[in-house]
């Protein structure tokens, strides 16, 4: 079964357990209780690395954090988030 429901990585191991009635506690919701077109909010984060780019002063390049309200394919469903950078640095939005 295909499903554009929205759900989160997380939602993985919640799925696993309702679908093999294992009756553990994990977090997220079992994507076969997802509703498609339900609004519910993720996060994505992208950074971009090369292996080239690293080097000992700076162990990370700046990760870029998104909030999905929907479908992830609608970039209108798509809000920039904060930016975190090396050094324990955030610059909110």
């Amino acid at each position: 079964r295909i499903s554009t429901a929205p759900s989160r990585i997380a939602d993985t191991a919640a799925t696993i357990n309702s679908l093999l009635e294992l009756h553990g506690k994990f977090p997220g919701q079992s994507m076969y209780e997802l509703r498609e077109g339900e609004s519910r909010q993720r996060r994505h984060y992208y950074y971009q690395y090369k292996r080239s780019d690293w080097n000992e002063s700076v162990y990370l390049n700046p990760i870029q954090e998104f909030t999905i309200k929907k479908s992830a394919f609608q970039a209108s469903d798509w809000q920039l988030g904060d930016l975190f950078i090396a050094g324990n640095k955030v610059l909110k939005r």
